[in-house]
Protein backbone atom coordinates (compact mmCIF):
# COMPACT_ATOMS: atom_id res chain seq x y z
CA UNK A 1 0.00 0.00 0.00
CA UNK A 2 1.18 3.73 -0.75
CA UNK A 3 -0.74 6.48 0.24
CA UNK A 4 -3.56 7.47 -1.95
CA UNK A 5 -4.77 11.91 -3.18
CA UNK A 6 -8.07 11.52 -2.72
CA UNK A 7 -10.23 12.57 -5.69
CA UNK A 8 -12.69 15.45 -5.98
CA UNK A 9 -16.11 13.97 -6.52
CA UNK A 10 -17.28 13.57 -10.58
CA UNK A 11 -19.61 16.24 -11.21
CA UNK A 12 -22.51 13.49 -12.40
CA UNK A 13 -21.86 11.75 -9.00
CA UNK A 14 -24.72 12.60 -6.80
CA UNK A 15 -27.18 12.68 -10.04
CA UNK A 16 -26.10 8.97 -10.90
CA UNK A 17 -25.07 7.47 -7.59
CA UNK A 18 -25.99 9.14 -4.07
CA UNK A 19 -29.64 10.58 -5.13
CA UNK A 20 -30.81 6.84 -6.68
CA UNK A 21 -29.36 5.32 -3.59
CA UNK A 22 -30.60 7.44 -0.94
CA UNK A 23 -33.84 7.06 -2.52
CA UNK A 24 -33.65 3.37 -3.16
CA UNK A 25 -32.68 3.12 1.02
CA UNK A 26 -35.05 4.86 2.21
CA UNK A 27 -37.72 2.82 0.21
CA UNK A 28 -35.88 -0.55 1.47
CA UNK A 29 -35.38 0.62 5.46
CA UNK A 30 -35.18 -3.31 6.47
CA UNK A 31 -32.94 -4.14 3.51
CA UNK A 32 -29.75 -6.01 4.29
CA UNK A 33 -26.30 -5.02 3.06
CA UNK A 34 -26.07 -7.61 0.80
CA UNK A 35 -28.87 -7.02 -0.86
CA UNK A 36 -28.11 -2.75 -1.59
CA UNK A 37 -28.97 -1.50 -5.01
CA UNK A 38 -25.27 -1.31 -6.68
CA UNK A 39 -25.60 2.15 -8.13
CA UNK A 40 -22.08 2.23 -6.83
CA UNK A 41 -20.82 0.49 -9.70
CA UNK A 42 -22.03 3.40 -12.15
CA UNK A 43 -19.02 5.32 -11.27
CA UNK A 44 -16.48 2.35 -11.76
CA UNK A 45 -15.03 3.96 -15.08
CA UNK A 46 -14.92 7.61 -12.94
CA UNK A 47 -12.86 5.76 -10.23
CA UNK A 48 -10.79 4.46 -13.04
CA UNK A 49 -10.34 7.70 -14.60
CA UNK A 50 -9.10 9.69 -11.16
CA UNK A 51 -6.87 7.08 -9.78
CA UNK A 52 -4.84 6.05 -13.17
CA UNK A 53 -6.57 2.65 -12.81
CA UNK A 54 -4.33 1.70 -9.63
CA UNK A 55 -5.85 -0.60 -6.93
CA UNK A 56 -5.77 1.45 -3.59
CA UNK A 57 -4.81 -1.83 -1.39
CA UNK A 58 -2.03 -3.19 -3.95
CA UNK A 59 -0.79 -0.25 -5.72
CA UNK A 60 -0.91 -1.97 -9.30
CA UNK A 61 -2.70 -1.39 -12.25
CA UNK A 62 -5.91 -2.68 -12.28
CA UNK A 63 -5.92 -5.53 -15.49
CA UNK A 64 -6.22 -9.05 -16.11
CA UNK A 65 -3.80 -10.42 -13.72
CA UNK A 66 -5.26 -8.26 -10.79
CA UNK A 67 -8.95 -8.97 -11.70
CA UNK A 68 -11.03 -6.57 -12.33
CA UNK A 69 -11.97 -3.40 -11.26
CA UNK A 70 -14.37 -3.05 -8.19
CA UNK A 71 -15.52 -0.46 -5.62
CA UNK A 72 -14.86 -1.07 -2.14
CA UNK A 73 -16.84 0.55 0.80
CA UNK A 74 -13.79 1.45 3.08
CA UNK A 75 -16.90 2.16 5.77
CA UNK A 76 -18.40 -1.22 4.98
CA UNK A 77 -22.17 -1.15 4.04
CA UNK A 78 -22.80 -3.61 7.10
CA UNK A 79 -20.90 -1.21 9.86
CA UNK A 80 -23.45 -0.85 12.15
CA UNK A 81 -23.09 2.84 12.66
CA UNK A 82 -21.96 4.85 9.52
CA UNK A 83 -22.60 1.49 6.75
CA UNK A 84 -26.48 3.19 5.57
CA UNK A 85 -25.60 6.49 5.04
CA UNK A 86 -21.66 6.03 3.88
CA UNK A 87 -23.25 3.19 1.19
CA UNK A 88 -23.74 5.85 -2.00
CA UNK A 89 -20.73 8.16 -0.55
CA UNK A 90 -17.71 8.96 -2.97
CA UNK A 91 -15.65 9.78 -0.34
CA UNK A 92 -16.23 6.50 1.17
CA UNK A 93 -15.41 4.83 -2.37
CA UNK A 94 -11.34 2.90 -2.73
CA UNK A 95 -10.16 1.24 -6.20
CA UNK A 96 -9.28 -1.66 -6.23
CA UNK A 97 -9.12 -5.28 -7.79
CA UNK A 98 -12.01 -7.70 -7.04
CA UNK A 99 -9.49 -10.16 -5.20
CA UNK A 100 -8.95 -7.25 -2.59
CA UNK A 101 -12.64 -6.44 -2.24
CA UNK A 102 -13.26 -10.17 -1.59
CA UNK A 103 -10.67 -10.92 0.94
CA UNK A 104 -10.92 -7.30 2.83
CA UNK A 105 -14.86 -8.31 2.81
CA UNK A 106 -17.32 -6.77 5.46
CA UNK A 107 -14.00 -5.95 7.52
CA UNK A 108 -13.02 -2.38 8.55
CA UNK A 109 -9.09 -1.39 7.77
CA UNK A 110 -7.36 -0.05 10.24
CA UNK A 111 -5.40 2.10 7.85
CA UNK A 112 -6.72 4.19 5.15
CA UNK A 113 -4.91 4.40 2.02
CA UNK A 114 -6.37 8.48 1.94
CA UNK A 115 -4.96 9.44 5.48
CA UNK A 116 -2.07 6.88 5.91
CA UNK A 117 1.46 8.01 6.73
CA UNK A 118 3.78 8.12 3.78
CA UNK A 119 6.30 5.04 3.78
CA UNK A 120 4.09 2.61 6.16
CA UNK A 121 5.62 -0.18 3.90
CA UNK A 122 8.65 -1.37 2.49
CA UNK A 123 9.13 -4.35 -0.07
CA UNK A 124 12.04 -7.10 0.38
CA UNK A 125 12.79 -7.72 -2.88
CA UNK A 126 14.88 -10.66 -2.25
CA UNK A 127 11.47 -12.46 -1.51
CA UNK A 128 8.99 -9.60 -2.26
CA UNK A 129 7.83 -9.43 1.22
CA UNK A 130 6.48 -6.58 2.49
CA UNK A 131 6.47 -5.31 6.32
CA UNK A 132 5.88 -2.11 7.79
CA UNK A 133 8.49 0.65 8.40
CA UNK A 134 10.69 -0.33 11.09
CA UNK A 135 11.51 3.49 11.63
CA UNK A 136 7.67 4.24 12.82
CA UNK A 137 7.52 5.43 16.40
CA UNK A 138 4.11 4.60 17.27
CA UNK A 139 3.62 1.33 18.64
CA UNK A 140 -0.06 1.45 17.80
CA UNK A 141 -0.07 2.66 14.18
CA UNK A 142 2.42 -0.49 13.60
CA UNK A 143 0.00 -2.72 14.60
CA UNK A 144 -2.65 -1.01 12.03
CA UNK A 145 -0.23 -1.30 9.49
CA UNK A 146 0.38 -5.27 10.24
CA UNK A 147 -3.40 -5.91 10.53
CA UNK A 148 -3.82 -4.18 7.20
CA UNK A 149 -1.38 -6.79 5.57
CA UNK A 150 -3.30 -9.44 7.37
CA UNK A 151 -6.64 -8.85 6.65
CA UNK A 152 -5.64 -7.71 2.86
CA UNK A 153 -3.29 -10.55 2.65
CA UNK A 154 -0.85 -8.41 1.19
CA UNK A 155 2.37 -10.63 1.84
CA UNK A 156 0.97 -14.02 0.46
CA UNK A 157 2.98 -15.91 -1.96
CA UNK A 158 1.22 -14.64 -5.10
CA UNK A 159 1.28 -10.98 -3.69
CA UNK A 160 4.74 -11.79 -3.01
CA UNK A 161 5.31 -12.89 -6.78
CA UNK A 162 3.59 -10.27 -7.98
CA UNK A 163 5.77 -7.80 -6.23
CA UNK A 164 9.37 -9.63 -7.04
CA UNK A 165 7.98 -10.14 -10.70
CA UNK A 166 8.06 -6.57 -11.25
CA UNK A 167 10.98 -5.74 -9.95
CA UNK A 168 12.84 -8.39 -11.47
CA UNK A 169 11.36 -6.90 -14.74
CA UNK A 170 12.50 -3.53 -14.08
CA UNK A 171 16.15 -4.72 -13.42
CA UNK A 172 16.49 -6.78 -16.22
CA UNK A 173 15.62 -4.30 -18.32
CA UNK A 174 12.52 -5.66 -20.19
CA UNK A 175 10.26 -2.36 -18.91
CA UNK A 176 11.37 1.21 -17.99
CA UNK A 177 10.89 3.85 -15.15
CA UNK A 178 7.69 5.08 -17.05
CA UNK A 179 6.07 1.74 -17.05
CA UNK A 180 6.98 0.65 -13.37
CA UNK A 181 5.30 4.48 -12.15
CA UNK A 182 2.46 3.66 -14.33
CA UNK A 183 1.76 -0.22 -13.38
CA UNK A 184 3.44 -0.77 -10.05
CA UNK A 185 4.08 2.38 -8.13
CA UNK A 186 4.78 0.72 -4.82
CA UNK A 187 7.56 -1.13 -6.59
CA UNK A 188 8.82 1.59 -7.77
CA UNK A 189 8.59 3.91 -5.07
CA UNK A 190 10.41 0.94 -3.29
CA UNK A 191 12.83 0.95 -6.13
CA UNK A 192 13.86 4.52 -5.73
CA UNK A 193 13.66 4.65 -1.76
CA UNK A 194 16.27 1.76 -1.81
CA UNK A 195 18.46 3.36 -4.63
CA UNK A 196 18.08 0.70 -7.16
CA UNK A 197 16.96 2.74 -10.23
Amino acid sequence: MIRVTKAPEPVNFDAEVRQPGNKWLNNHPKARPSKFKSYWTKCIPDLMTEYNCICAYLAIYIDERSGAASVDHFIPKSNSAKGRQMTYEWNNYRLCCIGENRKKSKKRLPIDPFTMQPESFFIDFSDGRIYVNPTILSKSYRKKCDKAIKILKLDEQECREMRKNDFDLYIQGHVDAVYMQSHAPFVWHEICRQGLR
